[in-house]
């Protein structure tokens, strides 16, 4: 039973997205702590600043996936790029930002050709209006969210289905708590803190199984269901 996990939409021919660089140098021991996966992404997953002590990550196949997944879907790497929740009470405050957005829509582009993803205004104050904040500004975390979007083709359809990546740690309120997160994140967290990847089979523990990942731009997980 494989499970197939798409990590970018770049690596199509050639091993270039800065996900899959990242992934093949963790499996080397080597964590850069970049932008893209930054020291504190674990308390980051989680909403906290304090001591997150990860135990595993879990892989919720999709739904009807050879028997996998039985139930319904837990979500997925959509989720983590659906846009923000914004506050805006009134037609000027949504005027007013929708101008910052024009604004400030070129020096988008010029700083994501640094980072070599090229797009246009237009490209750049759609992603903007999707993740920016409510004074047309991106923090950080909006910045890495456009960033990610950014790099997929628009006209790319992300598959019907796929599975889901949670995070189990142990937190200053919480033992064995769940965050949903990417599936980059998942496997780079599952690499640098060196825990179990556990597939789940169900609501039954026994179908649950261990497993071991290959592959840099994507990673496919083997098991036999119980």
């Amino acid at each position: 039973m494989y499970i197939p996990v798409v990590v970018s939409c770049q690596d199509t021919d050639v091993v270039r997205s800065p996900e899959a660089l990242t992934l093949l140098q963790l499996i080397q021991g080597i964590d850069m702590g970049t932008p893209l996966l930054p020291p504190d992404a674990l308390q980051k997953a989680y909403g906290e600043a304090g001591s997150v002590a990860l135990t595993e990550v879990r892989v919720y196949p999709p739904e009807n996936a050879g028997g996998w997944g039985r139930g319904a879907a837990r979500g997925g790497d959509a989720d983590l790029t659906s846009g923000r929740a914004l506050d805006i009470s009134s037609d000027e405050q949504m005027a007013q930002r929708e101008e910052a957005i024009c604004d400030r829509a070129p020096d988008l582009v010029k700083a994501l050709q640094t980072l070599n993803v090229e797009i246009d205004v237009d490209r750049a104050v759609d992603l903007l209006r999707t993740y920016a904040s409510e004074d047309g500004s991106l923090d950080r975390a909006g910045f890495s969210d456009a960033l990610a979007a950014a790099r997929v083709p628009v006209n790319l359809k992300p598959p019907d289905q796929s599975p889901t990546f949670s995070l189990v740690a142990v937190t200053g309120e919480s033992v064995g708590k769940e965050a949903n997160v990417s599936a980059f994140v998942g496997l780079s967290l599952h690499l640098r803190h060196r825990v179990p990847i556990v597939v789940k089979g169900g609501r039954r523990a026994p179908g649950d199984t261990k497993v071991r990942t290959a592959g840099a731009c994507y990673a496919t997980f083997g098991s036999a269901p119980k």
